[in-house]
């Protein structure tokens, strides 16, 4: 699913153009607005296996494919408040209209999304708050009891999420020392059916770097966080034993994490560098021991024609707690090729091993990517956008019988066009089409094709 969000965004930058329109001055703020137009078809709007068959409480069954529209405005407000504060905002209305299936048109408000950003850079010092408002209604949801009077009716039902994001953030540098601190708090609702999964996440850090010289370097990081489940006694389900009921009836605490790394630039290029320090962990009343940890970290880009760079990385981390091993080791590998007539390829290989260098992950995880694009494609700005991705996820004595070697296997296939059009000075439009295949060596194949064609008014 995040390869398909990342294609379908690669695509939609490669067919549209920055358009820029100024609506309207106010004091040392520019304001532009949009008006948003959306006209979609998917033929697998929930993302169901070719095999797979939904059905409504009274037996009918569901369409797989889909036809809908959305609609809305955005706002954009960016300028400089009072002096040295830098001030971004963005907000935006829109709203959703389903034809095909009814089932997924229960939901007729608006869906908000609002972001604010500032900032402020004065000598030593930088401050800022970074504030996100957004809600969404999820593409898929499993089957869950919703029903107010027989808990045990099933059905599927979109999600209406609600995210805020509020985040403040100050640091502090001078000559060879620096300081950072910051808050993060993030709270998550959704639906009455689903406010079991209700969430409030508190988190707080602040840190100490001293920099001795150009290679040496030493960090103190202090951070908390609590999680707390804030929905399960007002959800659909209380009183039933559900993991989030369950947790919820546990008193949330705050899990403190205290560390202090040292860390060696040991080259330059490739960049090298090694780190080892100690680390405590303490949940409320617990008190964790300092425990060692220890990490190795190797990078480097290099051209290896005029048009062809290679890029590789490696990581290993180590760390003890209770003295129980935790050992991760990964590595990868890029290659990008920029072609003839503006086409772009690129391959790249990661590899987390099981065992190697005492390794205590569970599986062995190997995935391939490819990636072709092409701006413009037979045409002026025709987006082409082919990928291709190879996933094996390989443990011991998995169970798996469609396979002899016990691994699971993944492949997903993309290909994209987008088009843009500047029908006029402040009119865009942009028509793409999306195909996109799951396989799967433990489950059938998940088919999509995609059809968007989208308008944009600058006021």
């Amino acid at each position: 699913m995040l390869r398909k969000i990342l294609a379908v965004s690669c695509i939609s930058i490669l067919a549209i153009g920055p358009v820029q329109a100024q609506w309207l001055n106010l004091g040392p703020f520019e304001l532009n607005s949009t008006l948003n137009l959306g006209l979609n078809y998917s033929t697998n709007a929930d993302q169901l296996t070719d095999d797979e068959r939904v059905f409504t409480p009274t037996g009918r069954e569901l369409e797989k494919e889909d036809m809908w529209i959305d609609y809305g405005v955005t706002f954009n407000l960016a300028g400089n408040f009072f002096p040295g504060i830098d001030i971004d905002a963005s907000t935006s209305l829109t709203f959703e209209k389903h034809f095909i299936r009814d089932d997924l048109d229960e939901d007729k408000d608006p869906f908000y999304d609002v972001t604010i950003s500032a900032s402020s850079d004065r000598g030593h010092w930088t401050y800022g708050i970074d504030i996100v408002y957004n809600e969404e209604l999820t593409a898929e949801k499993e089957d869950v009891a919703i029903s107010r009077d027989d808990l045990s009716e099933l059905r599927r039902e979109r999600d209406r999420t609600t995210t805020l994001s509020i985040t403040p953030f100050i640091s502090w540098t001078y000559q060879y020392l620096s300081a950072d601190a910051g808050y993060d708090y993030e709270k998550e609702t959704h639906n009455d059916e689903f406010s079991d999964a209700d969430t409030e996440t508190q988190k707080y850090d602040y840190s100490l770097k001293y920099t001795l010289n150009k290679r040496v370097s030493f960090t103190w990081m202090h951070e908390f966080e609590k999680e707390e489940l804030i929905g399960a006694e007002g959800s659909l389900l209380d009183g039933i034993d559900t993991p989030a009921s369950v947790a919820a009836a546990e008193a949330p605490v705050w899990e403190e994490t205290k560390s202090i790394i040292a860390t060696y630039q040991v080259l330059e290029r490739p960049s090298l560098s090694v780190s080892g320090g100690y680390e405590s962990e303490d949940e409320g009343e617990e008190k964790g021991e300092w425990d060692p940890t220890f990490s190795v970290d190797l990078s480097d880009t290099r051209k290896l024609a005029g048009n062809i760079d290679l890029t590789g990385t490696a990581s290993y981390t180590w760390e003890k707690e209770e003295e129980v091993e935790d050992v991760a080791f990964t590595y990868s590998a890029t290659l990008t090729h920029n072609l003839p007539s503006g086409w772009t390829q690129s391959l790249s290989a990661k590899r987390e091993p099981q065992d190697t260098f005492g390794s205590t992950v569970d599986s062995t995880t190997t995935s391939y990517d490819y990636m072709l694009i092409q701006p413009n494609f037979i045409m002026r700005s025709l987006g082409f956008n082919f990928g291709l991705s190879h996933e094996i996820v390989s443990t011991p004595d998995a169970g798996i019988k469609s396979t002899s070697t016990g691994d699971e296997e993944t492949t997903e296939w993309t290909v994209g066009l987008a088009k843009g059009y500047n029908l006029s000075k402040s009119l865009t439009a942009n028509a793409s089409y999306l195909y996109s295949l799951e396989q799967s060596n433990i489950e059938s194949d998940i088919t999509e094709h995609l059809y968007t064609l989208s308008f944009s008014y600058q006021l």
